[in-house]
């Protein structure tokens, strides 16, 4: 197979991977990314204050003399943001930095080497571009492998026991990290709604757990795409690494603002829905480069 973003099929293109596709000279971005005048971003005024979103320190939850100001300070967070950054949460950054390294790597690896993992007809999970559902559906500007890795039975033989051993092995020791934390988050959530112990675990007894890897390459026209369609990332607890998020920042009304570069702290969002007027639609605009 040739190292290309996309092959002939009858009349239309078939894309492989936008990563591919970005490396070939082009002035203009391909039709079936490009949104209409409907789906566009909208263009908010740019705000001259920085927006600092909440920050939890998971060591004053577990310090008596600090657990109940924490506790309160979690409990309003959720309420009125939905997200926060966690600080003091014990995931060693070696291990975040030896992951992000690694699924770099993983995105220089051939096309052809990517591929022996792309998503299966029906499936959602593997390699490649977003579900494609319909004809004229748009596509999102990057390529991403998602798969499911808790519980254990779950896990689909040809995805993670098949990654690369380096890659395979810092995700397993970084998902286990995540686990753990993700559960004792939980529980000090329930203490701050005055839960019984042990309620908020039943809510997720499944132990259900997913990844997203997802390649965002260069974009020849970034205000006419989307890189993250809204609700395609549907979760109850989502951690994402923000260390090297430039250009993204989120509020409490559900819009994603172009901000500064975020400091290296895990950032924690509680996907709940919106009780109070209408729902906004969280989504990721595409940056050049």
């Amino acid at each position: 197979m040739a190292s290309t973003g996309s092959l002939s099929f009858g009349s239309a293109p078939l894309i492989l991977s936008v990563q591919e596709l970005a490396k070939e000279p082009m002035a203009a971005v391909p039709q079936p990314f490009l949104l209409n005048d409907q789906e566009l971003p909208v263009d908010l005024p740019k705000s001259t204050s920085v927006i600092t979103i909440p920050t939890i320190d998971m060591k004053h939850l577990t310090m008596s003399e600090t657990t109940d100001f924490e506790l309160e300070k979690l409990h309003s967070t959720c309420k009125e943001w939905g997200l926060f950054q966690l600080v003091n949460h014990g995931v060693d950054s070696s291990l975040v930095d030896k992951l992000r390294s690694e699924i770099e790597e993983f995105y220089k690896l051939p096309l052809e080497e990517r591929m022996k993992y792309k998503m299966r007809p029906g499936d959602v999970e593997g390699y490649g571009l977003s579900l494609i559902i319909s004809g004229d559906q748009k596509l999102d500007w990057g390529d991403r492998f998602y798969m499911i890795t808790n519980p254990i039975h779950r896990r689909k033989p040809h995805l993670l026991p098949e990654l690369p051993p380096s890659l395979r092995d810092a995700l397993e020791r970084y998902l286990s990290e995540l686990q753990k934390l993700a559960m004792t988050l939980l529980g000090f959530m329930a203490k701050a709604l005055k839960l019984d112990d042990g309620e908020m675990e039943g809510l997720v007894d499944d132990g259900m757990q997913a990844v997203r890897m997802t390649y965002y390459p260069p974009c020849p026209q970034p205000d006419l795409v989307m890189g993250l369609t809204p609700h395609s990332d549907a979760t109850r607890y989502h951690h994402p690494s923000s260390s090297q998020w430039s250009g993204w920042s989120p509020n409490k009304e559900g819009w994603v603002l172009e901000a500064s570069e975020l400091p290296p702290r895990c950032t924690c969002r509680e996907c709940r829905r919106h009780s109070r007027g209408s729902s906004k639609l969280p989504s990721l605009a595409s940056k050049n480069g």
